[in-house]
């Protein structure tokens, strides 16, 4: 067996390698570990701290670029619309930047409610380039 200038042989040098990288492999899946147990754990919590939701000012300014995607706002309820015999109802939500109407089938919340909403941009109608009735279709509310 081959030795090194330390004395020692080729074969106890490899399995230092290989018992490093076995480490190595160890600490590394340790971390994936602890790295996945915090997203899972921290992730849930962003929809209490803010992170994510957008501004119903943006949402109002442009409108075309929030069509087709789910959209995600929070503010305060600041009226609810209410017709007999209709399953629809119809509450407004405004936030520091604006206010913009929601369409639920659900139970419509109280006014003065902190609400969170993810919905879809819906509009009654579109005339030229104007969009008439802009509102938000609830998807889920927390």
């Amino acid at each position: 067996m081959p030795v090194n200038e330390c004395g020692a042989s080729a074969g106890a040098r490899s399995g230092n390698d290989l018992e490093s990288k076995i480490i190595k492999h160890k600490k590394m899946t340790h971390l994936v570990f602890v790295m996945g147990l915090l997203m899972g754990l921290l992730l849930p919590g962003c929809n209490k701290i803010g992170i994510g939701f957008t501004k119903i000012g943006d949402i109002l300014a442009k409108p075309e670029k929030f069509s087709k995607q789910e959209i995600r706002i929070r503010g305060k309820v600041t009226n609810v619309l209410k017709i007999p015999f209709v399953a629809t109802k119809i509450y407004s939500v405004q936030d520091d930047s604006g206010e913009i109407n929601i369409r639920t089938i659900r139970e419509a919340p109280m006014v003065g409610t902190e609400v969170r909403i993810k919905g879809a941009l819906d509009t009654l109608a579109i005339v030229g380039e104007q969009n008439v009735g802009l509102h938000l279709r609830e998807i889920e509310r927390w």
